[in-house]
């Protein structure tokens, strides 16, 4: 119950009205479901992306499902995923992808560096040189992925459904459960209180 209404309340900073707070919620939840990913992560990386890109709502859930489908398709299990997407947001927040988060972003995804060199038009060694030159911005980074979420899609939805992935579903579904069983009794407002 605690987790459930922490990822609300990030939810709630990132966004500006009800109306959005509920598409977040629910955009959030069916991404993490779609790509069998911790929802804490893909909400963090939401409200990470919404506070810095400037992007529509529309714009930071798709960079939010490209994002965490690209290193899917790059094979990064779950704990090396969720480095890699809090990586990225620092990479992000900072507005000029450095060195030190592309080292972990070329180990956990190379399908995003991938992404970046088409989007330069650039061979895929020569991203690391870019990064280097502070010539890769948020805006670039969220527009190579934006430009490149087709080819993703398309790799994403030849993986296969593992116990794994199924298994943080149904983790993700529980939290969800809980999550709106305790908002509608506030039960756990009423004990913390």
């Amino acid at each position: 119950a605690d987790e459930a209404a922490n990822l609300a309340g990030r939810l709630r900073l990132a966004t500006k009205s009800q109306q959005e707070f509920a598409a977040a919620q629910r955009g959030t939840y069916q991404i993490a479901q779609r790509s069998s990913a911790e929802l804490g992560t893909i909400v963090s990386l939401y409200a990470s992306l919404a506070q810095t890109t400037g992007m529509s709502q529309h714009g930071v859930l798709a960079l939010t499902d490209v994002i965490t489908q690209s290193l899917r398709v790059s094979g990064a299990s779950a704990q090396d995923a969720s480095n890699g997407l809090r990586q990225i947001q620092q990479a992000l927040a900072g507005g000029t992808l450095r060195a030190e988060e592309f080292n972990s972003i070329i180990e956990t995804s190379p399908r995003i560096v991938q992404a970046l060199a088409d989007h330069f038009g650039i061979s895929f060694g020569q991203v690391r040189q870019y990064v280097n030159e502070g010539k890769v911005s948020s805006r670039e980074f969220a527009e190579a992925m934006l430009k490149a979420s087709g080819d993703i899609q398309q790799d994403f939805d030849k993986l296969p459904v593992t116990v794994s992935s199924a298994t943080q579903q149904v983790r993700n579904a529980l939290l969800a459960i809980v999550g709106d069983t305790d908002s509608a009794t506030g039960a756990s407002n009423d004990l913390a209180t």
